[in-house]
């Protein structure tokens, strides 16, 4: 294979006929309107996780148009391993893993290859959320502004492109969790120079009801500061990672578990009986140091369900701490 690529466009995919279509289909329409010279710089992967319907089939359409790299697993492999394989199949100077529901905003391919070329940064950051400022311009951060601008949102597979060879090290670590894709974004901060961000939306990209059918809880929230724990933080300032860990639990786990329990509003379909200790048990185990925040924990675990809109209102006290 070619091993001349700039990006490696890589799409794990597991049973979404629906949304890899609709995904191949804005991704090759914006390839198609590349110059060939840049068109021949991208490499597009899909790994597929032994789905049950005719993945070669609905592939064969779009490779008519552009060369796709297809794999079909022989078993289901699991997401992480799934995401593994794609950093692994990928030549490309930079690794691009892509939702299968995710998708670019148009021109949004074509901007992000001009500033691959030509600003050669080590990440580059592409917001889903509306963002102020010119359309495809991109801002220029210092590691720990980046840091502290993107927050926890790299989370979400789509919303970074890392320089390959900046997290190649790190490859294969964190693999018994589903967020290892986190722990190579933090590398390519920790050890990368060059960090910018698009000033516009440039995914379109599901948020709410994304948890891919796993206890967002036990799942997300425990790995998700596990990572952050554990990683051995040097260039990174230390204080921007715990008001990433800070974020996670006023912005995304109080509220979520409040609004549940209210209005049966959630992130995750799979909320059950358990969450309630998942929650009490990611604080305890994890926050041991944000002794604040049991004040908060301590009434969500002890007061009945219909007392919770209490609850609303110090999350909105706190939420600008």
């Amino acid at each position: 294979m070619d091993s001349s690529f700039s990006l490696s466009i890589c799409v794990p995919t597991f049973n979404r006929p629906l949304e890899l279509s609709k995904t191949l289909k804005i991704l090759v329409d914006q390839i198609s309107y590349l110059p060939c010279g840049i068109q021949h710089k991208i490499q597009c992967i899909i790994s597929d996780n032994k789905s049950e319907y005719n993945v070669e089939a609905l592939v064969n359409k779009f490779r008519s148009i552009i060369p796709i790299d297809l794999t079909i697993q022989s078993r289901n492999i699991g997401p992480t391993l799934n995401f593994e394989f794609c950093y692994l199949r990928a030549l490309g100077t930079y690794v691009f893993i892509l939702s299968d529901d995710d998708h670019l905003v148009d021109g949004a391919l074509a901007a992000i290859m001009d500033c691959l070329l030509f600003h050669k940064p080590d990440i580059l950051f592409l917001p889903f959320l509306p963002q102020t400022g010119n359309r495809f311009n991109t801002l220029l951060l210092e590691r720990n502004q980046f840091l502290k601008r993107v927050g926890i949102l790299p989370t979400l597979i789509s919303t970074c492109i890392l320089r390959r060879e900046l997290i190649s090290c790190a490859i294969g670590r964190y693999t018994d969790t589903n967020l290892h894709h986190y722990h190579y974004f933090l590398f390519a901060v920790e050890y990368g120079e060059h960090f910018e961000i698009f000033e516009h939306k440039i995914l379109d990209c599901p948020y709410e009801d994304n948890s891919g059918g796993y206890n967002w809880f036990s799942v997300f929230g425990e790995q998700l500061f596990r990572i952050v724990d554990e990683f051995e933080a040097r260039r990174i300032d230390r204080r921007v990672l715990d008001s990433i860990e800070r974020d996670v639990l006023m912005k995304r786990i109080i509220p979520v578990y409040v609004k549940r329990r209210i209005h049966g509003v959630t992130i995750s379909q799979n909320f059950g009986d358990d969450s309630l200790n998942d929650i009490f048990n990611i604080v305890s185990k994890s926050c041991r140091r944000f002794i604040g925040y049991w004040f908060i924990f301590l009434p969500i675990h002890l007061l009945p369900t219909r007392m919770l809109s209490a609850i609303k209102a110090l999350h909105k006290l706190f939420n600008s701490y």
